[in-house]
């Protein structure tokens, strides 16, 4: 059974995104004054009250000088369409205007429950002015401040009266967060829609159509993922306004959250100094990636072979990082792609018994010693522990951690993934040297 939906639509600028950050519990939507800044439906798995939910977020209706108006109030409409509960926002300090009536009869047309939320009252003084919002026809109406919390809780529990419960063994104890990043136009909406096997994302030929870090969460074969579709990474002088430079930081936001990132470049372009520069947050937060070679079908034949070489030379810090030739439009290795990339977020999230760890650091550190000395002493080792996942996370006790070059500390880390029976393959592993009394991490506690 899947997770009931729960979206929220109304017109432009009357606080959805705000209201959907409050009940989600953080920062998902960008908030903007701008009219129109939301045009993807931005999902977020969350527990209201009990009950867990995908609350969706949506773009305003009536937007007027967006080229992209009919397809961000065609991404509403779906998102009402799987809805076990429509949250239908209004501006209390705006009143009721004639949209609004709009928007209310369009609900009324789809047939869902419906529950009118009047937001921006701030304090219970203000509650008078949902009087307005009666001649909408809805029995059910809530007043709430997204900005102050106000009325929040009781909104809460309505969402959770209002929706069916999903039995517990059909929500996934563990999602694979997967970062889909790179420039704009590579094609990153589009491959997602791919793989969803549905038009979830707006795409169009014009940079910048996806605005925020948007969250699709889907359970296929027993394998849980929740996608983030970024915006695309831009040069620093390209970012114009408020919205580019949330847009930015939600993408690079959604690599250190994710579990494992797909990147995806585009196979009829030269790989750019923003392609090196996204490759090089994705290696020092050592998030496992799949270099996606994304347009794959659009390169002639006699091109192929030689472009490995070339993406090899290019990208010498994804080195040992698998590369997939795919294609979202043509649907080429998509779902193999995804299957690969969800395996290597699995990975990165996995403990390694101890002793095991233990014996590995120590055939590598016999096979490649340390090259450090000083004063006559080398680097030793007194003892191993894993103190995280995703990144993994290794603490080296020793006797001074200042012997440790960064180069040994690759070695180390490089001979540690080849070793046999280590559980977590080709991702990236962070090796740390501490002292004999270095921190304990919490799961050892």
């Amino acid at each position: 059974m899947p997770l009931p939906v729960v979206p929220l639509v109304g017109r432009v600028n009357v606080g959805k995104s705000s209201l959907f950050n409050r009940l989600v519990g953080r920062r998902v939507s960008i908030e903007d004054p701008t009219p129109g800044v939301t045009r993807d439906r931005v999902g977020a798995v969350c527990e209201l009250a009990g009950k867990t939910v995908e609350l969706v977020d949506t773009g305003g209706m009536g937007q007027t000088g967006d080229p992209l108006v009919e397809a961000v109030e065609a991404q509403a409409t779906q998102a009402v369409t799987q809805a076990a509960l429509v949250l239908l926002v209004v501006d209390a300090r705006a009143g009721c205007l004639p949209l609004d009536i709009e928007c209310a009869q369009r609900l009324r047309e789809a047939g869902r429950p419906t529950l009118l939320v009047v937001n921006k009252v701030d304090t219970p003084r203000q509650e008078p002015l949902t009087g307005e919002f009666a001649k909408m026809g809805f029995s059910d109406i809530a007043a709430v401040s997204a900005t102050t919390g106000q009325g929040v809780a009781d909104l809460v529990r309505r969402i959770a009266a209002g929706v069916p419960a999903v039995r517990p063994e059909a929500i996934p104890a563990r999602r694979i967060r997967i970062a889909v990043v790179g420039r704009p136009n590579v094609g990153k909406s589009t491959w997602v829609n791919a793989f969803l096997r549905e038009p979830r994302m707006i795409t169009s030929d014009a940079p910048g159509t996806t605005r925020d870090a948007v969250d699709v969460t889907i359970v296929r074969q027993n394998r849980a993922f929740t996608l983030v579709d970024t915006a695309g990474l831009r040069k620093t002088r390209a970012v114009q306004d408020s919205i580019d430079f949330y847009a930015q930081a939600r993408a690079l936001q959604a690599v250190e959250g994710a579990d494992a990132v797909l990147f995806l470049v585009d196979a009829r372009e030269e790989v750019s100094r923003v392609d090196r520069r996204l490759a090089g947050e994705v290696v020092k937060l050592a998030k496992p990636v799949v270099l996606g070679v994304n347009k794959w079908d659009l390169v002639p034949s006699e091109k192929q072979e030689s472009f490995m070489r070339y993406i090899e030379d290019r990208f010498p810090e994804l080195s040992g990082s698998p590369v997939v030739f795919t294609s979202g439009l043509a649907q080429i290795s998509v779902n193999e792609t995804m299957e690969l990339v969800w395996e290597l977020g699995r990975r990165a999230l996995v403990w390694w018994d101890p002793a095991a760890l233990s014996r590995a650091v120590e055939r590598a550190v016999e096979r490649q010693p340390p090259g450090a000395r000083r004063h006559g002493r080398r680097p030793a080792v007194n003892g191993v522990r894993q103190v995280g996942v995703n990144p993994i996370r290794i603490q080296i006790h020793t006797n001074d951690p200042a012997l440790w070059r960064p180069a040994d500390l690759w070695m180390l880390a490089r001979a540690i993934r080849k070793e046999k029976g280590n559980p977590w393959g080709e991702i990236p592993i962070l090796v740390k040297p501490v002292g004999a009394k270095g921190p304990r991490s919490k799961k050892h506690r």
